[in-house]
């Protein structure tokens, strides 16, 4: 998935920027702060990208001692940094520059490029969007995720949930703007203008609220879902060699990798011998069933010491095992 999240990104990138320059050539044409507003949104839509690259480069980085499970978490730093900074930025502008523009309407100038820049928009837009629901479909089909709803609870790539996001954001956005052009020409009240760009801002930072708060869980350490969790207990369930599953903990390092540590009871009936086998199994067996599990640390307890010396019965059981 990451190598179709990257492609996502290049493919807003490139569709914003062209967009963003068409845009901003238009609005100063037509003197339209609702043209601007979405040239400021499409501008903030190439520095998200740019951001979104970073962090999607530095969360490959391999584990350190500063940072042993890797820098899987960069992304989702980088794309909370661009809810917080650029489209709370750009929608701030947009909302500005709209109540501006209502408290001082004025004419405006030939919109027939406007409007013609913002279906061009619109086509681009569609195929970026294309681009990323296709990557998003096999990511849930890779998951056995069937519906938007779980997509959204699931998620655990915040790059490529800003670019869908972002680019559904876009097709609702430009409408906006090309009925603000067009009731304003025609109706000859330009406030309409000024209330196109204060829609635009409110969308924008709206959409910086969500991506905000959709992340901060992942920053924070969100875990493996429902679904996942419930196919870990059922393999400790089924094991022979365990008796009790006592609790487990999962958290996501990243949008491909996740940890979890268990402590569990063995059966009576496991010897200090079979210890190092039973783990294996499990680890692989856990493994198999949620591939994303990239750190497993196990931690037995209950082992037999029938048949062991006395000095092998003061030895505590294996602990805190990784894997």
């Amino acid at each position: 998935m990451a190598g179709g999240g990257k492609l996502a990104v290049i493919a807003a990138l490139l569709g914003n920027l062209l967009i963003a320059v068409l845009k901003l050539v238009a609005g100063l044409i037509a003197n339209s702060a609702a043209l601007l507003a979405e040239a400021a949104h499409s501008f903030s839509d190439v520095g998200n990208q740019v951001l979104l690259l970073i962090g999607l480069s530095r969360s490959k980085r391999p584990p350190t001692e500063r940072n042993p499970f890797g820098g899987g978490k960069a992304a989702y730093f980088w794309p909370f940094l661009v809810a917080v900074l650029l489209f709370g930025f750009a929608g701030a502008y947009s909302l500005l520059e709209g109540i501006e523009k209502a408290l001082h309407p004025h004419e405006l100038e030939d919109i027939r490029l406007g409007l013609g820049v913002l279906g061009a928009s619109f086509a681009i837009e569609v195929v970026s969007l294309s681009v990323a629901s296709r990557e998003a479909r096999k990511d849930a089909r890779a998951r056995g995720i069937t519906s938007v709803r779980d997509f959204f609870q699931e998620n655990r790539d915040a790059t490529l949930l800003t670019v869908l996001v972002e680019d559904s954001l876009a097709l609702v956005g430009l409408p906006v703007a090309a009925a603000a052009l067009l009731l304003a020409k025609y109706t000859g009240n330009p406030v309409w203008d000024g209330i196109g760009s204060i829609v635009i801002g409110l969308l924008l930072m709206g959409f910086a609220f969500f991506l905000g708060w959709e992340v901060k869980d992942l920053l924070i350490g969100r875990g493996l879902s429902q679904r996942d969790s419930l196919k870990v207990k059922r393999i400790f369930e089924a094991d022979a060699s365990v008796e009790t599953l006592l609790q487990f903990r999962t958290m996501y390092v990243g949008p491909h990798a996740a940890m979890m540590g268990a402590e569990f009871s063995f059966r009576k009936t496991v010897r200090s011998e079979d210890v190092e086998g039973s783990l294996a199994r499990l680890e692989s067996l856990l493994r198999e069933a949620v591939p994303v599990l990239k750190f497993v640390y196990l931690e037995p307890s209950g082992v037999a010491d029938a048949g062991l010396s006395e000095e092998e019965k003061d030895k505590p059981p294996p602990r805190g095992i990784a894997r």
